[in-house]
């Protein structure tokens, strides 16, 4: 069992391996269709995990209203990256695509970090330690995104 918080971390750092990957093979594309068929994967990814913490924000915010700026910036976080996939989506040329999709996993790259240096520790303080186990094995054991987080097939191919 372990807290809801941990539990995203390490789906943080399984995506840090998926960025990895995709960066590596972002150069080898040549078409605007192949970027977006990479990004859709990703967001499809990122779109599961982010309702989980939408979720998580508002429990917190609900425990510590004054903490309500500091989670609000993670909500716009995940509305920033949700509108780069937008316009990854509708581009006809591969160096914007390309471009789209490095610039929406820089993003999420600096958001994980604010999250697990600000948020999740706030949320660690206010949110009882038992809810949090319970929604972190929750998480892991039922949540179809933990499924699909640790399934980077066809991402290395």
């Amino acid at each position: 069992m372990i807290p809801i918080t941990t539990a995203l971390t390490a789906e943080h750092k399984t995506f840090l391996g998926i960025f990895d990957q995709m960066e590596r093979k972002l150069p080898g594309l040549r078409t605007a269709t192949e970027v977006k068929e990479l990004g859709q994967k990703l967001e499809d990814m990122l779109h599961r995990h982010a309702e989980t913490e939408d979720d998580l924000l508002l429990m917190a915010q609900i425990a510590a209203p004054k903490f309500k700026n500091r989670f609000a910036k993670c909500y716009q976080d995940h509305n920033e990256v949700s509108a780069q996939f937008v316009q990854l989506h509708t581009t006809q040329h591969s160096t914007k695509a390309k471009r789209l999709l490095k610039e929406a996993i820089r993003h999420s790259r600096i958001h994980f970090e604010y999250e697990e240096h600000i948020v999740f520790p706030l949320i660690e303080k206010v949110v009882d330690p038992q809810t949090q186990t319970k929604l972190g094995s929750m998480r892991f054991l039922s949540h179809p995104s933990s499924q699909s987080v640790t399934s980077t097939r066809g991402l290395a191919d």
